[in-house]
Parts: structure tokens; C-alpha cells; sequence
């Protein structure tokens, strides 16, 4: 499985190989399988409520419904390989192979915006109709203000591929990817900073729940929680001395490491329908 995404703690779509597509109505503990119609792998999925979702996938593959996924609407939006969707409403984001973006303010009809990168792009986060980032291969990170009419280029400091990215609000963000690479911001993507989390496996993905609550799927069954520090302006001094004081009485931690199935399977998504739940999806597979 390749890509998850929950609507609610019971609600959710899983998407893999195959065309493979699961649906659950209890939180994951059942999973009904879904008609795709396609024999492509799904790499993700997003739903803006119970019935209207998209999917994309190898070769340029999308799929749509109106009806929850009991009836799923094949299309193509091009030939290259999509890796990342994101909706607002019907308005809709795609990111691909050689710096591929696509947009649609209909659900059904996908028009290309100019990324100014040939790099792959793998995930993307929209924050509002205007605000969003897109991530991929030698560490690009690209920032728009205008709904993607435009992006510009921001510094992210690493050369390693960038896999997921995920933003509470217009100013704080995480960006995850290979070797353990973990960046942030509080400015928007000017500047973000690196992290050290604590791990060289590779990162595949980030939810974030709120500016204080954040997930991460990595390899080998590695989950990483963050819980730190508040968006509050209360002064450098006196947030350092509470951050000590509340680490070492175990209230705040920031980066913290969990192992679901310790050199087996690999999560390579993660999604949180709030910051008490969440779901990762595994995979036995190469990206």
C-alpha cells in the first residue's frame, strides 16, 4: 500500500499496487476492497468528504468518485507517474515525474502548471486555495502564494529526496525524506531548518496534526510522534527554561520514536484523523 487517508477516525481509503483500493467504516479494523477498474499502481489518495475522492497514480492514472468509491471514474492526466494529490473543496492539486504539477477547479479536468524544475516531485500540502509547497528529488522544495500559477524555489539544505511534506498553517511545516531527514519552519519555507530525529532510515511521509502534534512513517516499521513547542510568542529565556522543565517531567517531548513492526514491512504513509489517532500503510515494496 501506497498511500491512506482518513476523513475521521472510522472513515478511510487505503490505495496500492494493482489498483488495489480498501475502504474501512471502523477505524482499520475491517478493510472492503473497491473496484478501480485499473491495473496501476495507486500511489495516493484524498477525499474532501464521505463521498466525493480522487486517486493518482503510475502512467498518469486518475481516479475520481462521487459516491464514496462504490463507483470509481477512470481517466488520464498525461503519461507521466503521479505521486501526490491534494483537494480544497473541487479545487485540486497533482505533483509527478519530471516536476509534473496539474490543477483542477472541477474535480474532472486537469490543466499543467509551470513548476520550473525537472525534478520529480513527490507530495504536496495546500494550506488555502492560494498557499501550498511541493517536495521531491534533490531536495526541492517549491513554495506558492497564488494557487500554483507560480512556485519559486526555497532552500532546503539537503541534497536527499524529499517524500512528504506537511503543514499545520501559511507559517509551520515539516518536510521529510530519505537518510532520516527531517526540516522545518516556522517562516513558510524561509528558512527551514534541519532536524535531528534521531534516525538515518529513510522518511516517507508526514501528517500534521496542529503546530504542536506531527507524524512520520519511515522504514522498517519506524514511526516518529512529535510533540514540542508551542506557536507562542512567550520569549526565547522563558521558553527554554519551560521546555526543560517539561521535557524532563515527560509533559513535552519533541521527537519521539516507535517501531510497529521492528526490520519487517515499512509504513510508507501515515494519516491522523486528529492528534489522539492515527494509521500508517505498509508496504513490502520499493517506492
Amino acid at each position: 500500500l501506497h498511500g491512506v487517508k482518513f476523513l475521521d477516525t472510522q472513515t478511510g481509503w487505503a490505495v496500492g499496487a494493482n489498483g488495489t483500493i480498501l475502504h474501512t467504516v471502523d477505524g482499520g479494523e475491517t478493510w472492503t476492497p473497491q473496484a478501480s477498474g485499473v491495473t496501476d499502481t495507486l500511489r495516493a489518495v484524498d477525499f474532501v468528504d464521505t463521498m466525493s475522492g480522487w486517486i493518482v497514480g503510475d502512467s498518469g492514472v486518475v481516479l475520481a468518485t462521487s459516491d464514496g468509491g462504490v463507483v470509481w471514474r477512470a481517466g488520464r492526466a498525461g503519461d507521466n507517474s503521479l505521486f501526490g494529490v491534494g483537494f480544497l473543496e473541487e479545487v485540486g492539486w497533482t505533483v509527478g515525474e519530471n516536476g509534473t504539477i496539474l490543477t483542477t477547479t472541477d474535480g474532472s479536468t486537469w490543466s499543467a502548471l509551470p513548476s520550473g524544475t525537472p525534478q520529480h516531485l513527490y507530495d504536496l500540502d495546500f494550506v488555502d486555495r492560494d498557499t501550498g509547497w511541493a517536495v521531491g528529488a534533490n531536495g526541492t522544495i517549491l513554495g506558492t502564494n497564488d494557487g500554483g500559477q507560480s512556485w519559486a524555489k526555497q532552500i532546503s539544505g539537503t541534497r536527499e529526496e524529499l517524500l512528504g511534506v506537511g503543514f499545520a498553517n501559511s507559517s509551520r511545516g515539516w518536510v521529510v525524506g530519505r537518510g532520516g531527514t527531517v526540516i522545518r519552519t516556522d517562516k513558510g519555507g524561509r528558512p527551514w531548518k534541519a532536524e535531528d530525529v534521531g534516525t538515518r532510515h529513510d522518511l516517507h511521509d508526514v501528517h500534521v496534526a496542529n503546530g504542536t502534534t506531527a507524524f512520520v512513517a519511515g522504514d522498517l516499521g519506524l514511526l516518529l510522534e512529535y510533540n514540542g513547542r508551542p506557536e507562542v510568542p512567550i520569549g526565547v529565556n522563558l521558553w527554554v527554561l519551560a521546555l526543560v522543565i517539561l521535557t524532563a517531567a515527560g509533559i513535552i517531548y519533541l521527537w519521539k520514536r516507535y517501531y510497529t513492526r521492528p526490520f519487517q514491512r515499512r509504513p510508507v504513509t501515515v494519516a491522523s484523523a486528529s492528534w489522539r489517532s492515527g494509521w500508517a500503510a505498509e508496504s513490502g515494496t520499493e517506492q
